[in-house]
Parts: C-alpha cells; sequence; structure tokens
C-alpha cells in the first residue's frame, strides 16, 4: 500500500479508513500546511458524507482529522450535504 509512503511514522494508520464500497472525492482545499477533503462514501447500502483535515510536514501526514456522517434518504431542506 503506497499511501504509507505518505504517513509520519507517529501516525496511527489505522485513523484512515480505507474499507469501503465506493469513494468519491467531492472537494479538495489547501492552504499552506492544510488540507480538507470532502468525499462520498458507500458502505453496506449506506451513503456517507466524510471531512478529512490533513495536517502536513515535509511532504508527509503528520496529524488528521476525520468526521464521517450518514446521508438521510430525505432532508428538511434543499441545500444537500455534498
Amino acid at each position: 500500500n503506497k499511501s504509507t509512503d505518505f504517513i509520519a511514522g507517529n501516525l496511527n494508520i489505522n485513523e484512515f479508513e480505507t474499507n469501503y464500497e465506493s469513494f468519491q472525492l467531492n472537494l479538495l482545499i489547501g492552504e499552506h500546511n492544510f488540507v480538507l477533503t470532502q468525499s462520498e462514501i458507500r458502505n453496506c447500502d449506506k451513503r456517507f458524507v466524510q471531512y478529512n483535515i490533513y495536517n502536513l510536514s515535509n511532504g508527509l501526514i503528520v496529524e488528521h482529522w476525520s468526521v464521517k456522517q450518514i446521508i438521510p434518504e430525505t432532508m428538511a431542506h434543499s441545500n444537500g450535504m455534498i
């Protein structure tokens, strides 16, 4: 798995979820040493929106934060989640 080449040695690799049926990256924003991604994940016939924030140093991910939520079938507004 080549993705481990970009993760600093002191960061827990188990933080990075890679077990899903499909993945679609919808948004990627980077500024200085921070990167934010927004993606849609499908797993077990459910749709999730997931946000990840990465802190980079010398080309490696040194910190990672993530939040994931199920996308409801119907929403109270027309804004959507993605």
